[in-house]
């Protein structure tokens, strides 16, 4: 799996992508938002606009025993009508059977 593909779906896709992607307990973190779980995740993904581009830099990846893989990059953000975005960001990955799902993410804003 190209986890950094899968990152970038997950910013710039809507809330099918990431019911798609997702594990079922998923806890997501933002600084102005607070703690998010699964539907709250993509309640609030529905009501707000797309990315329209991301950059991810600073990329680092560490895997753990092949059932965990965790990200953490910086990401410089735009989307339309609005100011750009950029935040530290940490996701982490589990393997359900043969798929990989995102069970955490965090983000704080620089």
């Amino acid at each position: 799996m190209d986890f950094w593909k899968t990152e970038e779906r997950l910013w710039r896709e809507g809330a099918a992508a990431y019911e798609e992607l997702m594990t079922g307990d998923c806890i997501m973190v933002f600084g102005p938002v607070g703690i998010l779980e699964r539907d709250r995740i993509v309640e609030s993904i529905r009501a707000a606009p797309r990315w329209s581009s991301v950059e991810m830099s600073d990329q680092i990846v560490r895997e753990h025993g092949g059932k965990m893989v965790i990200l953490a990059y910086r990401a410089q953000a735009d989307r339309e009508g609005g100011d750009a975005y950029e935040a530290y960001c940490s996701s982490t990955y589990v393997r359900a059977g043969d798929k990989w799902r995102i069970a955490h993410h965090q983000q704080s804003p620089v």
